[in-house]
């Protein structure tokens, strides 16, 4: 394999193929040798000529193969207008002329070879080179007063934004300042009922305190009728013999038969329901459940707010139950309007007078009814007097038989219901629809049933 071809006639690699080479070589001569600064090439047609330019030079190069004539250097003189210096580079030099000419219009010569050599040719190009170290000096001056100045934007900025930060800063002290004036002119204002305000924090804790004292001196005979009492709501879905309520999913079907105007036999004989009356008795049922199973607000009571609460379920619970018999029709009977509706649903609510004060005849002469002790177990798990941990259990079982836990507390739910069966009632009694139904206390529960609430709460309950 051979080397690379060279000619004979070159001893040295060839640098400036054309005039594309010859402007980089220009561009390079200028920035490197004559430390001129900002030097960059121009587009080609698009500056009168001038083929290079830096901050104070504008040159013109032209790489023909004959000198160049005084009428070129006066054309590149005038497209020089308005710079410090005006360069022409040529590969062939230049004619006699047109150094004589440059010579006198300041224009610096420089010839070059396809080697890339660069010779100056006349005064103005020979000074220019004597001057490259000023030009160095006046470019590291002028970059170092750049870096100066941005040095001192970047400072000053650093500055304002301290300053502005620092304003910032005063302002939120100022707001939080005035926040603590206003704060201090309230507290001075309330001071002035500062006696007040202790006096009645300190008749709140007193009544706490008393509160307290109470449910813990509640008698062992008072705390188990309170329990045994409670416990009768949690019961069987199965209902003993002679039992008298109501439950949810009984409940639940009697209003879809009623409101289907369904007839359906019972104990022999075909009767239907009033959807009006049903609906209220639903309603009611919803309502006691919830009290029932609060046991929240029940944890709060004072043995004689326990003895109102069971005296109205119990009464509360009767209401249901004759609303539910009041609102059955036999296949011989049509239900009546509204007023005559409201006349039997009150006739029959009247019948349980006598049994609003079965209750506070019991509390009195502790006459109790039977105990389960399934439901008393559960009820003391539940704790619904708010005494501290076991002792509810403690204290129940010590004032009776009782003297270990049972098993299968959980078969008893209140009012017989499961919570899926409360809810399906709810359920039920929120899908409505239209209805024609009897509507409000003053009609579904007349003057005979506001009589026995007015009782229920005159009861004398003085012996607790």
């Amino acid at each position: 394999m051979t080397s690379q071809f060279r000619s004979s006639r070159h001893t040295k690699e060839i640098l400036v193929y054309d005039w594309r080479d010859a402007e980089e070589l220009a561009a390079w001569y200028m920035r490197g040798t004559l430390e001129l600064e900002a030097v960059a090439l121009t587009r080609s047609g698009a500056d009168g000529g001038i083929d290079v330019r830096s901050a104070t030079a504008a040159a013109q190069v032209k790489h023909y193969a004959s000198p160049v004539g005084a009428p070129e250097i006066q054309k590149a003189k005038g497209a020089s207008h308005g710079s410090e210096h005006a360069l022409f580079f040529a590969l062939s030099g230049f004619t006699k002329q047109a150094i004589e000419y440059a010579s006198t219009a300041g224009v610096a010569l420089f010839s070059y070879t396809i080697y890339g050599d660069v010779t100056p040719r006349n005064a103005p190009a020979r000074m220019l080179l004597e001057t490259a170290p000023q030009n160095a000096a006046r470019i590291a001056e002028a970059k170092a007063a750049q870096a100066t100045k941005e040095a001192l934007e970047k400072a000053a900025q650093a500055t304002k934004e301290a300053l502005e930060k620092a304003a910032q800063s005063a302002r939120e002290r100022q707001k939080t300042l005035e926040q603590l004036h206003q704060a201090a002119s309230t507290l001075a204002v309330r001071s002035q009922h500062g006696e007040a305000i202790v006096l009645e924090l300190l008749r709140a804790a007193g009544e706490l305190e008393v509160r307290v004292q109470q449910q813990d001196v509640v008698g062992d005979a008072t705390f188990e009728f309170i329990m045994v009492e409670y416990s009768s709501y949690y019961r069987t879905e199965r209902q003993p013999k002679g039992a008298r309520w109501e439950t949810a999913q009984r409940l639940v079907q009697i209003l879809e038969w009623a409101r289907e105007g369904r007839w359906f036999s019972w104990k022999g004989v075909n009767v239907r329901y009033s959807p009006a009356v049903i609906e209220r008795a639903a309603e009611e049922f919803l309502a006691l459940y919830k009290e029932v199973t609060g046991l929240e607000r029940l944890r709060e009571l004072l043995p004689h707010e326990w003895a109102a609460t069971l005296c109205d379920w119990e009464l509360r619970e009767a209401q249901i139950s004759a609303l539910v018999d009041e609102a059955a029709f036999t296949d011989e009977e049509a239900i009546p309007d509204t007023a005559e509706m409201a006349r039997r649903v009150a006739a029959g609510l009247g019948t349980i007078a006598d049994d609003s004060v079965t209750l506070h005849s019991r509390w009195r002469h502790e006459a109790r009814g039977p105990r389960d002790d399934e439901a008393c177990d559960l009820v003391a798990r539940l704790n619904p007097l708010g005494l501290t941990e076991d002792r509810c259990l403690r204290r129940l079982y010590s004032t009776g038989s009782r003297s270990a836990f049972l098993s299968g507390s959980d078969q008893r739910f209140p009012l017989a219901s499961k919570p899926a069966d409360v809810e399906m009632l709810r359920e039920t009694v929120n899908d409505t629809g239209p209805r024609n139904a009897v509507r409000g206390d003053h009609e579904v529960f007349p003057a005979p049933l506001q009589r026995l609430k007015q009782v229920r709460y005159e009861m004398d309950l003085a012996e607790l």
